[in-house]
């Protein structure tokens, strides 16, 4: 009989996951946008113009969102909901800051 060490010599080395590809919500993440990887999903976002606030208190950010992907399961209206709570916790950090999270 072989011993463990014996048999994971012989076992093909797999090569090992990075931490998000471990993670079940990532992956569910993933799906919901209909893209392999984080690297695909970030692309269309990361200009720094949607940085910010926009003059309804949204972040730009939002919009493009908004513009590049539709959920059933979060409508355009839930969406705004939850940007403003983000902004709202924001906001709240940040009187008690020297430097605002931005």
């Amino acid at each position: 009989m072989a011993t463990r060490a014996a048999a994971r010599k012989k076992a093909p080395e797999a090569k090992p996951l990075r931490l998000d590809e471990k993670l079940i919500l990532n992956q569910w993440l993933l799906s919901l946008f209909e893209v392999t990887d984080f690297q695909k999903l970030a692309e269309p976002l990361k200009s720094l113009d949607l940085e910010g606030l926009d003059a309804d208190n949204n972040h730009k950010f939002l919009h493009q969102l908004r513009l590049l992907w539709e959920f059933a399961e979060f409508p355009g209206e839930t969406l705004r909901q939850y940007d403003q709570n983000i902004v709202r916790h924001t906001q709240k950090l940040n009187e008690r800051r020297a430097e605002p999270i931005r």
